[in-house]
């Protein structure tokens, strides 16, 4: 078993999802076409790129458990995957792989298939495979969720071409997100989005609706 990214933790990429989907909410009105990259499912976070890689972040009451399936490596099958990737007797583990990560990652052929996953034990991310190789398997999809929130932002920044006034109202959303229980977007951020986008604030304003659990 490997202990890996030790130098980060739940809260932390907690905080790195929710400011990619809040960045995400209001560029899609941009690049529309990128509406299917992230998503929330409840507390279930989804992302995926043009490559064929996918991943979820699963953050349980239980534990945060991550996946990946690039579809160049992949390991197929449950079984095959609890031996080899899951290689653990952690009970809770194996409960969240098979009820929240499976179903997420079948094939055609309905069998599951991953190509790595890591966990949280006892303050520590634990793999069956070491760091180096998760990260070159799962073509570094998970990056911007590992870096230090200053280059996080940076990274949504460049890759939405965002402007100034566009990243400052993403950090305000993010902020009131974290701190506010009721989050919802008022009648003035919409029309801030509608003035950038026009129709495509549509895009945005479903987006958001995931993001207010």
């Amino acid at each position: 078993m490997n202990t890996i990214f030790s130098f980060t933790n739940r809260n932390e990429i907690y905080k790195k999802c929710l400011y990619a989907s809040i960045a995400h909410a209001v560029m899609v009105g941009k690049y529309y076409l990128l509406s299917e990259e992230i998503s929330w499912d409840g507390c279930n976070y989804l992302i995926q790129n043009m490559a064929g890689v996918k991943a979820v972040f699963v953050f349980s009451k239980k534990l945060l458990v991550c996946a990946v399936q690039n579809e160049k490596d992949f390991i197929g099958g449950e079984k095959n995957i609890t031996k080899t990737l899951l290689d653990t007797s952690k009970k809770e583990l194996i409960e969240v792989a098979e009820s929240e990560i499976f179903p997420y990652f079948l094939l055609d052929d309905e069998e599951a298939s991953l190509t790595a996953i890591f966990w949280e034990s006892n303050d520590a991310f634990l793999s069956c495979i070491d760091e180096k190789e998760l990260m070159k398997k799962t073509d570094s999809i998970l990056l911007p969720y590992l870096y230090e929130m200053e280059d996080c932002i940076k990274y949504w920044k460049n890759y939405y071409e965002a402007s100034d006034e566009q990243m400052d109202f993403i950090h305000s959303l993010f902020d009131r997100r974290i701190n506010e229980s009721n989050f919802s977007l008022t009648d003035s951020d919409l029309q801030k989005l509608k003035f950038w986008f026009g129709d495509n604030a549509n895009y945005c304003e479903e987006a958001f609706q995931e993001i207010f659990f």
